[in-house]
């Protein structure tokens, strides 16, 4: 006998919100739809200590194809090093007027910015047919904050 297709679907929806539930917590989110709508960049702010204020703040930037797979991927990707769909992540040191910016150039075109002052752990030029630039901006109101070297880079869980 065969199980029903929704116990199924129900069961793999409360396996990946438990194993979710053992890694970064997601903050907040904002997908940025391409031009022809075939991808979407989504960026994130992450806890990467549980949600408990004893991990680094992380903004990430993911990048999936729209449609089931995005909605399938929005709820079991992993964060950092481990996931392949991050294409972009650094240190949140800096206020929300000085997150980073995602603007699509065209359908095949991601432009990234970010604060001068931070050192991106992961900076990936290219992702499947989307070429990927980065750009840097001075903090807000002069502020200033001490650059991240290249050892001081998440690992992700």
């Amino acid at each position: 006998m065969r199980a029903p297709p929704l116990l199924l679907a129900s069961a793999a929806w409360l396996i990946a919100g438990l194993l979710s539930a053992c890694g970064p917590m997601v903050l907040s989110d904002v997908d940025f739809p391409s031009p022809d709508g075939r991808w979407t960049a989504i960026l994130e702010h992450v806890d990467n200590g549980l949600g408990f204020g004893q991990g680094a703040l992380y903004d990430e930037v993911h990048l999936s194809r729209r449609g089931l797979l995005h909605f399938l991927s929005r709820h079991l990707r992993r964060h950092g090093d481990p996931d392949t769909s991050v294409v972009f992540y650094v240190q949140s040191a800096y206020t929300v007027g000085d997150t980073p910016r995602l603007n699509w150039r065209d359908a095949q075109h991601l432009l990234v910015e970010y604060p001068d002052c931070n050192f991106p752990g992961r900076q990936t030029t290219r992702y499947d047919n989307i070429a990927i630039t980065y750009q840097t901006f001075p903090l807000s109101g002069g502020m200033c904050c001490t650059r991240k070297g290249p050892n001081n880079r998440w690992r992700g869980p």
